[in-house]
């Protein structure tokens, strides 16, 4: 797998792909995810050494296939209406 980075990603994820603690217990228990940090339903912020490809390859093996997701990486024009830690983690500010 690509070994670079660090990269901070969010993960977008379909009711179907899992449940928002089944995403958190997969997510503690992969060592490609440095940290993380949760402030929506079904949405993850992600910090990891591995690119958007490598992980898309991990969490399909989570889903089976089932449902629907998407890994963004962070670093790219963006705005909303998030929590400061949010905007703050997407800015390496964040732990």
């Amino acid at each position: 797998m690509d070994n670079t980075g660090p990269w901070n990603y969010i993960l977008v994820w379909s009711n179907s792909a899992g449940k928002r603690d089944e995403i958190k217990e997969f997510i503690n228990s992969r060592d490609e995810i440095i940290t993380w940090y949760l402030c929506m339903s079904n949405a993850i912020f992600i910090r990891s050494e591995y690119t958007a490809g490598a992980l898309e390859k991990i969490f399909r093996e989570f889903t089976m296939d089932k449902g629907r997701f998407i890994i963004l990486d962070c670093d790219a024009d963006r705005n909303g209406w998030l929590p400061r830690k949010a905007w703050d983690f997407m800015k390496n500010k964040y732990p």
